[in-house]
């Protein structure tokens, strides 16, 4: 499988990775772009899952509880991101507000029941790692700290002309 997707501004859900796809096991991964006002709704069936706002503002509800203007970021290079991690077993729905909205959905399996976790951009925690040109910036999402089974999301920002790892690797 050929991991260079060309997005073509359809709006809705893009199902972009899944398990087995290139040896992968564990992660599905959707992006999700909404014009204003509009609105998607699933299901975490038995996976847990991430919504990470890539930019622009929405109201994200979970498990009976609502997070009205989440998004504090224009696009991923404006600053830490803006997240909601919801464990199995909760529906879930995103609506646009304030215009488009782009978000992330990642998911794995996971067993471990729980209420779903807000994680505004003051919570992502920020490592730089590396040296010369090597250094590259690494946002933590879900962590240690968030009650995931299997689950880790972060970003990783690199300065132009630097490399953000070697040899070049995954995680799964």
């Amino acid at each position: 499988m050929s991991y260079h997707l060309r997005y073509n501004g359809q709006k809705g859900v893009v199902k972009t990775v899944r398990p087995g796809d290139g040896g992968l096991r564990l992660i599905s991964f959707d992006f999700i772009a909404l014009d204003n006002a509009g609105s998607f709704e699933s299901e975490t069936e038995d996976n847990e899952t991430c919504l990470v706002v890539l930019g622009g503002k929405c109201t994200l509800s979970a498990a009976g509880e609502k997070w009205e203007h989440a998004g504090d970021r224009k696009d991923v290079f404006s600053g830490p991101a803006t997240a909601l991690f919801i464990p199995p077993g909760n529906s879930f729905k995103i609506e646009a507000t304030d215009g488009p909205v782009e978000i992330a959905a990642l998911s794995c399996p996971s067993d471990q029941k729980g209420r779903p976790v807000f994680i505004p951009p003051q919570n992502v925690k920020i490592w730089e790692r590396g040296k010369d040109n090597w250094k590259r910036f690494v946002h933590d999402i879900v962590d240690k700290d968030i009650p995931a089974r299997t689950m880790l999301v972060g970003e990783t920002f690199s300065p132009a002309g630097n490399w953000s790892s070697a040899p070049p690797h995954r995680h799964d």
